[in-house]
C-alpha cells in the first residue's frame, strides 16, 4: 500500500510536519474522514427544516511517558496535544475544556448516536440507511481495540457559557486519542477579504496560515476532493491485498485553461504539473488513451470489481447494509468526481480525454500504482490506485 502523507494530499505544507506528518491511514485521519463524510450525508438526507449537526474529528498520538503511566486522558492531554480549544478553525469555533468524565463504550455509542440522529428524531422520521451504516462503522472505529472513553465538559471559548447541544467525546487507544465533536449545527466558514479558508486546513486537526484562502469555486473543488478521498479511504479498508495492506485510492482535482482536450495536449499539460512529477517518481508513463465509447464501461467495470471485493470481505453482517454503504462510497469517490469533470453525460464525450498508465495487472497493479486522468472542458481528475503490497 502506498503511503501518501496528508500534507502531500492537501498540496501544501503543514506547519512543523512536512512529509513526516500523519499518513492517510492513521487512525486519527481515519476518524476525520468518517466525520467529514458523515456530516455531508446528514446534511443531504436530514428532514427539511431540521438543525443539521456538524461533526469534527481530530486525533493526536500519545507521548511515551503518558502511555507508560497509563494516564492518557486529562485536561493537560487535550490542550497539549491540540484537541482543544479549536474545533472548526474555518468558522472560528472554539471551546474551553473544563473537565473529562469517564464513559464506558456503550454510553459513548448511545450519546453519539443521539446527537447525530437528532434531526430525524426531532421530526419523527427514520434516518437514511447510508447514515446509519456509516455511523455504526464510525462507532466501531471509536470503540474497538480502544480502552478509555470520556465526555468532555466544555464551554464557549469567548463567553465561558455552555453551548446547548454540544457534544465532545474522547476515545483513547494504546497510541493515540481521538476527539469527536458534534456541534448542534454546522457553522459557516468565516470569509476573509471575500475568500474562504482552505477546507483542508482544519481537516484532521491541521492548521494553515492565513495565506491559504480560496475563491468559492476553488473551495468547492477542494471539498469535492476531500469527499472523494474520505470515501476512498473507507472503501480501501474493505479491499485487502494482504493481512496488513489494502488497495488504496487517491483522488486529485484541478482546474485547467486548455483550449483543446486531446491526448497530446493533455499529456503535455500533465507532464508540466505536479501530477507529472508523481508519475515520474514511479517511472510511469501513459500507455492508454481510452476511446470515448469505452472509458465509461471501464469505469463501471472498475466499480463493479471494487464492489464485489468489498462485499466479500465486509465485516458488516447485513448484506443490504454493506451493499448500500459500498455503493455510496463508490459514488462519492468515483462516480460523482468523474461526472463533475466530464459533464456527467455521454453526449459530451467529444470534449473529454481519458488517459491511463496501466501495467500488466490492469487496474490493480501489484508492482506500481495505476494512474488514470480524466480531463473535461474545465477541470481534470487524477485517480491513483495502489495495490503495491
Amino acid at each position: 500500500m502506498h503511503h501518501i502523507s496528508f500534507c502531500a494530499f492537501l498540496d501544501h505544507g503543514c506547519p512543523g510536519e512536512a512529509d513526516d506528518g500523519p499518513w492517510w491511514d492513521d487512525a486519527s485521519i481515519a476518524a476525520a474522514a468518517r466525520a467529514y463524510l458523515l456530516s455531508r450525508w446528514i446534511a443531504e438526507d436530514a428532514p427539511r427544516g431540521s438543525a443539521v449537526p456538524g461533526l469534527y474529528a481530530v486525533g493526536r498520538r500519545h507521548d511515551r511517558s503518558s502511555r507508560a503511566r497509563g494516564d492518557w486522558v486529562n485536561l493537560a492531554t487535550v490542550y497539549e496535544t491540540g484537541l482543544f480549544p479549536h474545533i472548526d478553525p474555518p468558522s472560528d469555533s472554539a471551546r474551553q475544556a473544563l473537565g473529562c468524565q469517564p464513559l464506558d463504550k456503550d454510553a459513548l455509542g448511545k450519546t453519539v448516536t443521539e446527537a447525530v440522529l437528532r434531526p430525524w428524531r426531532d421530526h419523527g422520521a427514520e434516518p437514511s440507511l447510508r447514515v446509519t451504516a456509516l455511523l455504526d462503522e464510525f462507532l466501531s472505529l471509536l470503540t474497538e481495540y480502544r480502552s478509555e472513553f470520556h465526555a468532555v465538559e466544555a464551554v464557549g471559548f469567548d463567553d465561558g457559557r455552555p453551548v446547548p447541544g454540544d457534544l465532545h467525546v474522547l476515545s483513547a487507544g494504546a497510541y493515540d486519542v481521538i476527539r469527536l465533536s458534534v456541534l448542534p449545527y454546522a457553522p459557516a466558514p468565516v470569509r476573509r477579504g471575500g475568500l474562504l479558508p482552505h477546507p483542508g486546513c482544519s481537516f484532521g486537526g491541521h492548521g494553515c496560515s492565513d495565506g491559504h484562502l480560496l475563491a468559492d469555486d476553488d473551495a468547492d473543488r477542494v471539498h469535492a476532493a476531500l469527499r472523494a478521498m474520505s470515501a476512498g479511504m473507507l472503501l480501501s479498508e474493505g479491499l485487502p491485498v494482504s493481512n496488513n495492506t489494502h488497495i488504496s485510492f487517491a483522488v486529485r482535482l484541478a482546474s485547467h485553461n486548455l483550449t483543446a482536450v486531446d491526448a497530446q495536449t493533455v499529456t503535455s499539460w500533465i507532464a508540466d504539473s505536479g501530477w507529472g512529477d508523481e508519475l515520474a517518481a514511479w517511472g510511469s508513463e501513459f500507455n492508454i488513451v481510452f476511446e470515448p465509447k469505452s472509458w465509461r464501461a471501464e469505469v463501471a467495470a472498475l466499480a463493479a470489481e471494487c464492489r464485489e471485493t468489498y462485499l466479500s470481505f465486509a465485516e458488516i453482517a447485513d448484506e443490504a447494509v454493506a451493499g448500500e454503504l459500498v455503493d455510496e462510497l463508490l459514488r462519492d469517490m468515483l462516480d460523482d468526481p468523474v461526472s463533475r469533470v466530464t459533464g456527467g453525460t455521454a453526449d459530451g464525450d467529444a470534449g473529454v480525454c481519458v488517459v491511463a498508465a496501466l501495467g500488466e495487472d490492469g487496474w490493480f497493479g501489484l508492482d506500481e500504482p495505476v494512474f488514470v486522468v480524466f480531463v473535461g472542458p474545465k477541470e481534470a481528475m487524477m485517480l491513483r490506485i495502489d495495490g503495491v503490497a
